[in-house]
């Protein structure tokens, strides 16, 4: 669920983090990611936490993200093991999720020592499907992820999806869902898997920089929380290797987008910090954590439950005090 803008154009000098692309990714300051950072930077015991972006794939040797990826797997034809991505938006959340930090390249992921693990069940001949979604999410349960990223729908309700989203429960998994983008009320017009019930589900909108919710987000009180979800800066597939130096005026690899994907690989990424942290925290501690560390938006009120936009530097704080 995203929208796709040009390729990025890197700005003249180098910003804050030796990441280019870092001072164009305004959601980290908005959501004070850089306060959890700098708590997490002298913890010697973190557990690492293997993310799961059940998706199109992911570029598995992008310059931001190879060191993270530890494995993946494709759940439709053909049988293989090929989990590249065809479409860019895989490729995108997995950015926003774990890209590496100060390595001089692009921007930065939410906990760039995440382990990323890329289910492929989509491509450019084969929608998101109910049958083929069950599938990769059981698929990355089996695999062994702590937090699965979903960020699409299916349109319609599946039992057989609804299942799967149970078996990662009883796993003790976390599902991050986003919203969806018709700019509807989920709680009318039901979206999914963002309006399953499960406890280890936790349903995202999107916000804007100004803490307003997108136009084309959706809503409603079966949405959880909101998060950062326009203009943001991630990785994005190329075939060419991408210049060494970035180019000042165009660099292949990175592109910004929109949509309630973007929201929710936020808040899959936030999950992954607490779960480095707290390692025996529940599926239902993480999402109860992050909705009761949100930074209350009175606008946000009755557009999901948590009433206000993530705040990641205040649930990582809250773990000290």
């Amino acid at each position: 669920m995203r929208r796709f803008s040009k390729g990025v154009v890197y700005p003249p000098s180098s910003a804050a983090d030796r990441d280019p692309l870092y001072c164009e990714q305004w959601a980290w300051q908005r959501m004070e990611a850089e306060d959890a950072w700098k708590r997490l930077d002298g913890c010697r015991e973190l557990r690492p936490v293997t993310v799961a972006i059940v998706d199109c794939g992911i570029q598995s040797d992008h310059e931001d993200l190879n060191s993270q990826m530890v494995c993946g797997a494709r759940v439709i034809p053909p049988d293989n093991n090929d989990f590249s991505d065809d479409d860019g938006h895989g490729t995108m959340v997995a950015g926003t999720i774990g890209a590496i930090a100060s390595n001089d390249r692009g921007g930065r992921g939410m906990i760039p020592a995440a382990r990323l693990m890329a289910i492929k069940f989509i491509d450019v001949r084969t929608p998101p499907m109910s049958a083929n979604a069950a599938n990769a999410i059981i698929r990355a349960v089996d695999k062994g992820a702590q937090i699965i990223n979903a960020s699409w729908n299916v349109g319609l309700d599946s039992p057989e999806l609804e299942g799967a989203i149970e078996y990662a429960s009883s796993r003790d998994v976390l599902v991050v869902v986003a919203a969806g983008n018709n700019g509807g009320d989920n709680t009318r017009y039901l979206s999914f898997p963002a309006s399953y019930k499960s406890d280890n589900l936790i349903s995202v909108l999107a916000t804007d920089r100004n803490d307003q919710k997108a136009s084309f987000s959706n809503y409603g009180q079966n949405v959880h929380i909101a998060a950062p979800g326009v203009d943001i800066v991630s990785t994005f597939p190329y075939l060419c290797q991408p210049p060494a130096p970035p180019s000042v005026s165009y660099n292949p690899a990175y592109r910004s987008y929109s949509g309630t994907s973007a929201a929710a690989a936020h808040v899959s990424g936030a999950a992954a910090l607490l779960l480095s942290i707290r390692p025996s925290w529940t599926a239902e501690n993480v999402r109860g954590h992050l909705m009761e560390t949100v930074d209350p938006i009175p606008d946000l009120r009755h557009y999901c439950r948590a009433g206000g936009r993530l705040n990641v530097g205040r649930a990582v704080k809250e773990l000290f005090a």
